[in-house]
């Protein structure tokens, strides 16, 4: 056959199809070409990396380079079936593991790949021809079959010469060459993926090969190629060093950038100034920190220097990479809380909305399961999971923007086993809110009201029962104004209060209003004394005297004294249970006995005895401001009399006694308006005590009441034809779990402790229904508290400086911020990966610039390299190679260059690609 007669088109098909299987594989390319690690040699280290080098390694490779998009338009369609069939074939062959450098190829040649690159001829020759030897060798129709003798060549003298390129595929039952198959032209048979399997006349092609020109030509290329592997001699040698030492630098470089970004993030600290360029005024804490971070690490200096010089265009400090580092580092963190609740199946959902700084409606969701490892305590965990826009607020909207959430997610809803809101109406309500339109889709997602929110709004209501309070609440106010208002003033306060200072009323959190209240019940002398001096000091105006001795009588006043002391009693203890309610880890039955016991005690302070407490508390402030422990008389205001029709109806009588006035019209309406309140607020509570409550404090003797607790506890867990538990089941474990320790029934007050007796013990297992019901109470929601932590980290990250914050980057940073502690478990190496996979594109050459470089191929006689003579492919000129190898490099570094412009700002996200990727 001549050897210049045109391939067939299967052949020509066969190489478009090699074509797009390697630019396929380029979405890998590059996370090869940065990964680093200790189990990594050299060599596969060269292998793994040459990839990186086709695009400039000849006009073979340079094919490669073709979009995706215009090698396939040039497939013609009815050669789909067979490439597809080729396809098949190869991907068991070429698959490149996401975890390994090492291209996996089989050891049977009837299963490599059709056209074998660069990186694969390097690996089959280090590891060299396999011979199989030690098997049963099929026979085909003429009962002929492959002998182990043709592994060896028989001579006229009798000498026996081994055949080391024959080799045996198992899979096919065929035999091929192994160097032919690497080198030699595809018509041969035994180099063809088709192999050879004509038994009968085996011995006679055999003969025939192994004296051919192209077998001879095939052998010697082999050799030699092996020979400069062995010495670290190949042609892209001086590459493959440069290559590695550009590897070992910008791996440094970003995990640097990672560990800034990583720690500016953490602490709530602005990444970009007003500028981003290096060495300038305003450059932002970023900059500054690799400006510091340069004088001491030679890594950096060396970066920073080569950017300042425009020695190099790549740089990895522009805003751009910011973002894209954050968005990684929050996809971790968030993958991490994502397997937890794929792990552990059952969890709650917390919501809370505020606007932020460009008044844009932030919606945050807070995540709640129940961790429970074998072996090891159970923990509540609480997860921030993002911050998501809002255009309306009602409950329809939010819904919806719940519903998406949680579907690109993949968190499914029929996990929800509770709901946590505030007490909006678009969250709470009925018919139309949150809450009622994702329990007409899950029955199961019980919905709780957040305990610290309903005790704000109790306290809110007590103060506003009655004028006395909102009179009272005035005037505490008054009080921090004027002392605020006027830095002399406060220099006189603080004179005469050292320890403590007045401070202002919060608007949204009426516990925190304790911290308004100390300052007067335990300074309220000192107080006193600072106004008086205010009201006598010349330096003063006539109105800065006048308010202050206004304020100083009416701190004279003992309706005042005694309306003090009841509001620092009830917010006092407001502020330790709302405390208390914030935890992570609290539960209802807990809450449900703090509300029980502040219910309890105010019903106690309404008694007279508590009255008359109130009372003696107050006489010893009237002692220290000198005033007499009385009641000032009502001022009485003439009603208008008016003509009754019938002698019988009486008018009312007024009250007289100004204690009694007090009493009547202060103490007892704030403390009934504040039991009352909190007895509504907390009833939604009160009933999932009653459904889940037994199983803390069990009744064994009582075993039918048990029973039938066990099986409306199933009612409750019961959604058409799915339940969590079975009732009868759960009501044989409880009797058996509470009779197997005799210090289990002290700890079952709390079902954290159930659940570690259950974790700890291994015990999950047999006692099933109650692992999975103590799982489902201790995963309900008490407080949305979490949420409203996270809104204060959106004000010091979103600030006004930083209003035109794009939503992904504020997303990033707070999970950062929020979940640092994941964040610092986060393997920086695997951030590494992540970022080279999102930015691996490889650099098309033009081919022009390229031509000269053509014949810049394995200089060895052969088919794909025909010019090429035997002679001169046995004397390679490496000095001659290194130096095209250098030229490859500067027409690459070249390219890129004329890519971009000399912008320090611009440049940087068209040319962040490291060198050669």
């Amino acid at each position: 056959m001549s050897e210049n007669k045109k391939h067939s088109g299967s052949y020509y098909r066969k190489r478009k199809l090699q074509e797009t299987a390697e630019l396929q594989k380029q979405a890998t390319a590059f996370k090869r070409f940065i990964q680093v690690g200790s189990s990594q040699s050299s060599d596969s280290f060269n292998v793994a990396n040459q990839e990186s080098l086709e695009s400039s390694e000849g006009t073979e490779s340079l094919q490669s380079s073709i979009p995706i998009s215009d090698a396939q338009e040039r497939i013609q369609s009815e050669d789909l079936d067979e490439i597809e069939k080729m396809r098949s074939k190869q991907i068991s062959v070429t698959d490149i593991p996401q975890e390994n450098e090492t291209i996996m190829v089989s050891q049977d040649p009837g299963q490599w790949p059709v056209i074998i690159s660069d990186q694969i001829r390097q690996i089959l020759i280090k590891r060299g021809p396999e011979q199989v030897s030690n098997i049963q060798f099929p026979k085909n129709n003429d009962g002929r079959k492959f002998s182990v003798q043709n592994y060896r060549r028989r001579m006229p003298n009798g000498e026996d010469v081994h055949r080391s390129w024959l080799i045996y595929s198992v899979s096919r039952n065929k035999i091929f060459c192994f160097c032919c198959r690497l080198f030699g032209a595809s018509r041969i048979s035994l180099s063809t993926e088709s192999g050879y399997c004509d038994w009968k006349h085996m011995s006679e092609l055999l003969s025939e090969h192994e004296i051919s020109p192209g077998h001879m030509k095939a052998f010697q290329s082999w050799v030699e190629f092996a020979q400069r592997l062995s010495k670290d001699k190949t042609i892209d040698s001086e590459n493959q060093r440069i290559i590695k030492n550009e590897v070992k630098r910008w791996t440094e470089v970003l995990k640097r950038i990672i560990w800034a970004i990583k720690f500016l993030g953490s602490q709530n600290l602005a990444l970009r100034g007003k500028t981003d360029q290096l060495y300038l005024r305003d450059n932002g804490n970023f900059l500054k920190l690799f400006e510091f971070i340069g004088k001491f690490d030679p890594i950096i200096a060396e970066h920073l220097r080569s950017i300042e010089s425009k020695e190099s265009h790549v740089h990895y400090l522009n805003k751009r990479i910011q973002n894209e580092v954050i968005e990684l580092l929050s996809l971790k963190i968030k993958e991490h809380i994502l397997n937890g609740i794929k792990k552990w199946t059952y969890y709650s959902i917390l919501l809370d909305c505020t606007p932020d700084t460009s008044l844009v409606e932030q919606m945050s969701l807070i995540i709640r399961y129940v961790r429970c490892e074998p072996g090891e305590e159970p923990s509540i965990e609480e997860h921030f999971l993002g911050f998501i826009p809002v255009e309306e607020s009602t409950g329809k909207a939010l819904t919806d923007t719940l519903l998406s959430t949680l579907e690109e997610m993949k968190i499914p809803l029929s996990n929800m086993r509770g709901q946590g809101y505030d007490n909006g109406s678009n969250m709470k309500g009925k018919h139309a809110g949150v809450q009622a339109r994702i329990l007409s889709l899950n029955p199961l997602a019980f919905f709780v009201n957040c305990g610290t929110h309903s005790m704000n709004l109790s306290v809110n209501d007590a103060a506003l029962s009655c004028t006395e309070a909102v009179n009272f609440f005035n005037l505490v106010q008054e009080i921090y104004n004027y002392f605020s208002a006027s830095i002399h003033r406060w220099s006189v306060l603080k004179n005469h209060v050292t320890s403590l200072t007045v401070k202002p009323l919060s608007t949204t959190r009426w516990e925190s209003r304790i911290d308004a209240v100390i300052p007067l019940r335990y300074h309220i002398g000192e107080i006193y004394d600072a106004l008086y001096d205010l009201s006598e000091d010349p330096k003063s105006d006539a109105y800065s005297k006048n308010t202050a001795l206004s304020l100083a009588r009416k701190l004279k006043d003992f309706k005042f004294l005694c309306s003090l002391i009841v509001w620092h009693t009830i917010l006092f203890r407001v502020n330790v249970v709302s405390k208390l309610m914030q935890k992570v880890d609290i539960h209802f039955l807990t809450s449900m006995e703090l509300i029980t016991k502040i219910i309890s005690f105010f019903k106690e302070m309404r008694t007279d005895e508590g009255f008359e407490s109130i009372i003696v508390d107050a006489k010893e402030l009237a002692e220290i401001l000198e005033i007499e422990p009385e009641f000032p008389p009502e001022l009485q205001v003439r009603r208008r009399r008016v003509r009754r029709q019938f002698d019988y109806e009486a008018q009312d009588e007024p009250i007289v006694v100004p204690k009694d006035t007090f009493k009547i019209n202060f103490y007892f309406q704030v403390l009934d308006r504040a039991i009352n309140s909190l007895t509504e607020r907390f009833s939604q509570l009160s009933n999932y005590n009653d459904i889940f409550g037994f199983m803390f404090d069990l009744n064994t003797e009582d075993k039918e009441t048990l029973l039938n607790n066990c099986l409306n506890l199933q009612s409750a867990l019961t959604n058409g034809d799915q339940s969590d538990i079975n009732g009868s089941q759960l009501y044989q474990e409880l009797l058996v779990l509470f009779s197997v320790s005799d210090s289990l029934p002290q700890l079952s007050k709390r079902p954290m402790e159930m659940l570690k007796f259950i974790t700890t013990k291994n015990l999950s297992e047999n006692f099933r229904n109650a692992y999975i019901a103590y799982r489902i109470a201790a995963t309900l929601p008490v407080t949305v508290a979490s949420a409203e932590r996270s809104f204060s980290k959106l004000k010091l990250i979103k600030n006004y400086l930083r209003s035109t914050m794009s939503q992904d980057r504020l997303v990033g940073l707070a999970m950062m911020s929020i979940e640092s502690e994941i964040l610092e478990n986060i393997d920086v190496e695997s951030i590494i990966r992540s970022f080279a996979e999102l930015k691996a594109r490889k650099v098309p050459l033009p081919i022009n610039k390229v031509k000269p470089l053509s014949p810049v191929v394995l200089p060895v006689a052969g088919p794909s390299n025909p010019q090429v003579s035997p002679p001169q492919a046995q004397v390679i000129d490496l000095e001659r190679e290194e130096e095209l190898a250098r030229r490859r490099i500067e027409l690459l570094q070249q390219h890129i260059d004329d890519s971009s412009n000399d912008s320090y700002e611009t440049t940087a996200y068209d040319s962040d690609v490291m060198i050669l990727d």
